[in-house]
């Protein structure tokens, strides 16, 4: 999986990397910059209900992708969320929900279905009110997540793939900021400084 992975969405690993250092000048507003604006998704979450950019604005977000049978970096980047949300819940109480959510979107849909995301979310301790696990279709989620500048599809032997990335949303909907989480460094995450990034963007 990890050949397709290099060979399928290497360029956009360097392309991500790239938009990171370039985010990075300024340390007053977090490097923050309008990199691109949001696709105008619509997802279903996993208690049934509709998902949008719309219906998200005027919230902070971190959206990422998964999926609930990932053999590697999905488990502990998603065990990493859950410290990201308790530091939060904990920085700003009432943001949590209120001023920020999470999207993690499954890139397996196929097998990842409504109950599937339910029973893989329990694992992490999730504040419903604020973390959402979503689903679309293959073809749909392919087309959002690459609008994103997320890698994301299937092997040649038909496993899934995608880029370990945290894509940061302002309120008005538009990315500003990309985290590569590489594997190597999922534990060394900075929890502290991701959880004040969404602080500071949900008091704009």
């Amino acid at each position: 999986m990890r050949e397709v992975f290099t060979k399928k969405c290497g360029w956009m690993v360097i392309m991500t990397c790239m938009l990171v250092i370039a985010g990075c000048s300024s340390g007053e507003d977090y490097g923050f910059q309008k990199l691109k604006e949001a696709p105008s998704f619509a997802y279903t979450n996993m208690d049934g209900s509709t998902v949008t950019l719309d219906n998200t604005n005027g919230k902070a977000r971190l959206v990422y992708h998964f999926f609930a049978n990932c053999p590697d970096v999905c488990p502990p980047t998603t065990f990493q969320l859950s410290q990201i949300q308790d530091s939060i819940k904990e920085k700003a109480p009432e943001a949590f929900g209120e001023d920020i959510l999470f999207l993690s979107i499954t890139v397996d849909p196929e097998n990842d279905t409504l109950e599937t995301l339910q029973e893989y979310s329990k694992s992490y301790n999730p504040d419903l009110n604020g973390w959402y696990f979503m689903r679309a279709e293959q073809e749909y989620m392919v087309e959002m997540a690459t609008a994103f500048g997320i890698g994301v599809g299937k092997t040649d032997t038909g496993g899934v793939y995608h880029q370990n990335i945290f894509a940061i949303l302002d309120k008005e909907g538009n990315v500003v900021k990309y985290h590569l989480v590489k594997e190597k460094e999922i534990q060394d995450l900075d929890i502290e400084g991701i959880a004040d990034e969404l602080i500071y963007l949900a008091e704009q």
